[in-house]
């Protein structure tokens, strides 16, 4: 495990270098076209850039950098989401000559982005997780099959892809700080 001391311009393009591509899919998801989705990269990457020394370790990098993204895109939405709202409202408030009353801003989108957010973050530290560990997690969780069906499938004993699911499972509670 490398600690991020002193974090160096080389050690940023070396780390953005390596995730880039998974970063660009997961932007392109969220934002859901490629200029938004260039926009969102690119300020996430300034961003990283900015807080660097907050980075505890490289190998947290890729679900750091991923938070911060969905982060950003959060804060742009909601800013969005607020503008049009109280546009249009205004605009139907003058066209009928009627007041609305504007209800709780944070509605389901913030806990829907959230919940994709984390979602993210699982499936990156299951990435990273060794392939082993990673594929039978897959299986089981994923594709919904039993320890005897990923036993078969990998050539192992079915209490070996018990323990690998378990170990595995454990791996990414530590890693996800679930307790």
């Amino acid at each position: 495990m490398t600690l991020v001391k002193d974090p160096t311009t080389e050690q940023f393009e070396r780390l953005i270098s390596e995730h880039k591509n998974k970063m660009f899919r997961h932007a392109k998801k969220l934002a859901g076209n490629h200029e938004d989705a260039t926009d969102l990269m690119q300020e996430t990457c300034i961003r990283i850039y900015r807080n660097m020394d907050s980075l505890t370790t490289e190998k947290t990098f890729y679900s750091w950098s991923l938070r911060i993204m969905t982060r950003i895109f959060l804060d742009k939405k909601r800013h969005d989401a607020r503008r049009i709202r109280y546009d249009s409202m205004d605009a139907a408030s003058e066209n009928l000559g009627v007041e609305f009353e504007v209800g709780d801003e944070k509605v389901n989108l913030e806990r829907d982005l959230l919940r994709q957010e984390r979602n993210a973050e699982i499936r990156a530290a299951v990435d990273e997780l060794p392939e082993h560990y990673s594929y039978v997690v897959k299986l089981h969780h994923l594709e919904g099959m039993s320890f005897p069906e990923i036993a078969e499938r990998c050539g192992i004993e079915v209490g070996t892809a018990r323990s690998r699911t378990f170990r595995g499972r454990a791996i990414l509670r530590k890693t996800l700080c679930f307790t």
